[in-house]
C-alpha cells in the first residue's frame, strides 16, 4: 500500500516545485541461457494484473540445436510469479516461422507481435490472447522504400502505432545504414481488432528510426529515436495530433535503440543504448514534462570491445514495464572475444524501485489546497479543495491514454485494472492545478 499522496497549492498558477525521482536496483534476473533456450533475444517483460504473473518474450534458439551462430528459430515464453521465480509453464508463439528482430506490447491482457513478413520485406502482426493463441494476423504492407527491421511498435493514444524506416534514396535501406541516407518514418496506425484506422503517414524530419519508440502525452506524439546512425544524438520528435512536426529536444548525445519508453506521474522514462553500435550499455534517463533530463541510471556498465580485450559484452534492445511502484527494464547482452561477436543474446531483467519525493507541491493564485483520498483505494477516489474552485479532471494511463474525465468531486475508475494512473485537475480557465498519481488496488 502506498502513502496518501497530497499535493499542497499556494500562490501563482503553473510553478512546480519538485525533486525528480530516482532509482534504486532492486534485483538483477539473468533469464537465458535456461533448459529450453541457450538464446534470448529483444527480451520483452509484460505483467498480467488477474493472474498476478510476469511473461517474458524473447527471439530464441533451443539448446542443443546445433545451429550457427546468431541463428534463430522461434519466439519463446516464460512465465514467473510475483517474486520473479519461473513457474516452469513456458511454450512458443505459434503462427511464427522462425524468429529475428520483434517488438511487441500488452493491451490488458492481450498481446500484440509484429515481426518480419516472409518472404517479402513487410511486417506481420499476430494477436494473442493470455494464453498465447492466435486471435487474428495480418501482413502489413510497407512502402517499397521502408525497411522491416528492428519495428517501431507502441499502443498510445488508443491505437496501435506501427513504425519503419522509410530512405527514398535508398530503397530499400540498407543495413548498416549508409552516410548518404536521409531515412524518415513510415507511421501506420491501427486499432486493437488491426483494423487500419489511417492511411500510412511518412513524418518530416530525417531520423533513423530502427528501434525507435513513439509515446502520446498532452496532445502531441513524441518519436523517440536517434537522427543518423553515425553520431547517434537521441532526440524527442514532437508532432501535434495529426503528426505535423511541432520541434526536437535533444535527450542524449550518444544513444538508440530506445524501445523502452513511459510516462509516469509527471516524468518520461526512456531506456536507450549509449555507445557504439553493438558496443555499449543500457541506461534509463528520466525526464520533466519539457524534455529536461533530470536523472540518469545506469543498467549496465561493461568495458567497451577492442581487439585485444579478451573477452567483453554489449547491453543492448531495452524495454520499459512499470507495476506498482517498480519499474523493470528487459534487455539482451551478448559476448565479444577481442571484437568479434559471438551472436550469443541472452536475456535479462532488471527491477528499480521509484523514489518519489513524497510531495510535490504546485502554486496557485487561489492559495487554495486540493486533496485526493483515499489513495491507494479500490477505484473510487474523493475530491476535497479548501475554496471550491476545483472544476474538472482527466486521468489518463501510463502511457498517455484517456480512460476517464468529468466534474464533480468523485473520481471512479473502478471498470481499471488494478494499477498506477495519472489524474490532472484543472481550474476554471483549463489550466493544470494539480498533477498526481492513482493507485487502484481493485
Amino acid at each position: 500500500m502506498k502513502k496518501l499522496f497530497t499535493i499542497a497549492m499556494f500562490l501563482c498558477i503553473g510553478t512546480i516545485f519538485s525533486q525528480a525521482p530516482t532509482l534504486t536496483l532492486v534485483n538483477s534476473y539473468t533469464l537465458t541461457p535456461n533448459s529450453v533456450d541457450t538464446i534470448g533475444a529483444f527480451a520483452r517483460i509484460y505483467y498480467h494484473t488477474p493472474r498476478n504473473k510476469f511473461y517474458v518474450i524473447y527471439a530464441a534458439r533451443p539448446a542443443n540445436s546445433g545451429l550457427p551462430s546468431g541463428q534463430l528459430t522461434n519466439f519463446a515464453w516464460r512465465e514467473y510469479d510475483a517474486t520473479m521465480n519461473f513457474t516452469g509453464n513456458k511454450g512458443t508463439l505459434p503462427s511464427q516461422t522462425g524468429a529475428g528482430d520483434f517488438a511487441m506490447v500488452m493491451v490488458d491482457s492481450t498481446y500484440y507481435h509484429i515481426t518480419l513478413a516472409s518472404p517479402t520485406a513487410n511486417y506481420k502482426i499476430t494477436k494473442y490472447d493470455d494464453n498465447f493463441t492466435v486471435l487474428s494476423s495480418k501482413t502489413i504492407t510497407l512502402n517499397a522504400c521502408s525497411s522491416n527491421i528492428d519495428q517501431e511498435l507502441n499502443y498510445t493514444n488508443n491505437r496501435l502505432i506501427i513504425g519503419a524506416m522509410y530512405e527514398s534514396n535508398i530503397c530499400p535501406p540498407v543495413n548498416p545504414p549508409s552516410p548518404t541516407m536521409t531515412p524518415q518514418s513510415e507511421i501506420l496506425q491501427y486499432d486493437l481488432n488491426l483494423n487500419a484506422l489511417t492511411s500510412t503517414t511518412i513524418l518530416s524530419q530525417n531520423k533513423v528510426t530502427w528501434g525507435a519508440s513513439m509515446i502520446f502525452n498532452a496532445g502531441n506524439y513524441y518519436e523517440i529515436t536517434m537522427d543518423n546512425f553515425n553520431n547517434r544524438d537521441l532526440y524527442a520528435y514532437k508532432y501535434d495530433a495529426n503528426f505535423n512536426y511541432v520541434n526536437k529536444t535533444l535527450l542524449h548525445s550518444d544513444g538508440q535503440w530506445s524501445q523502452g519508453v513511459l510516462w509516469n506521474n509527471g516524468y518520461y522514462y526512456v531506456a536507450h543504448h549509449t555507445g557504439e553500435h553493438n558496443r555499449g550499455n543500457v541506461l534509463i534517463g528520466i525526464y520533466d514534462n519539457n524534455w529536461t533530463l533530470q536523472n540518469t541510471t545506469t543498467v549496465t556498465a561493461f568495458a567497451v570491445p577492442c581487439n585485444t580485450c579478451g573477452t567483453s559484452y554489449n547491453a543492448n534492445r531495452p524495454f520499459l514495464m512499470l507495476k506498482g511502484n517498480n519499474l523493470y527494464v528487459s534487455y539482451d547482452i551478448e559476448k565479444y572475444t577481442n571484437w568479434v561477436n559471438a551472436k550469443d543474446w541472452q536475456a535479462g531483467v532488471k527491477v528499480y524501485q521509484i523514489n518519489t519525493p513524497p510531495n510535490h507541491v504546485i502554486e496557485l493564485d487561489d492559495k487554495s489546497e486540493i486533496n485526493v483520498f483515499p489513495n491507494p483505494s479500490n477505484g473510487v477516489f474523493q475530491i476535497t479543495t479548501t475554496n471550491g474552485k476545483f472544476i474538472s479532471y482527466i486521468v489518463e494511463t501510463i502511457y498517455g491514454q484517456l480512460i476517464s474525465k468529468g466534474e464533480g468531486k468523485l473520481i471512479d475508475i473502478r471498470n481499471q485494472p488494478e494499477g498506477i494512473y495519472f489524474y490532472t485537475i484543472l481550474n476554471n480557465q483549463g489550466i493544470p492545478t494539480k498533477k498526481g498519481q492513482l493507485v487502484n488496488t481493485k
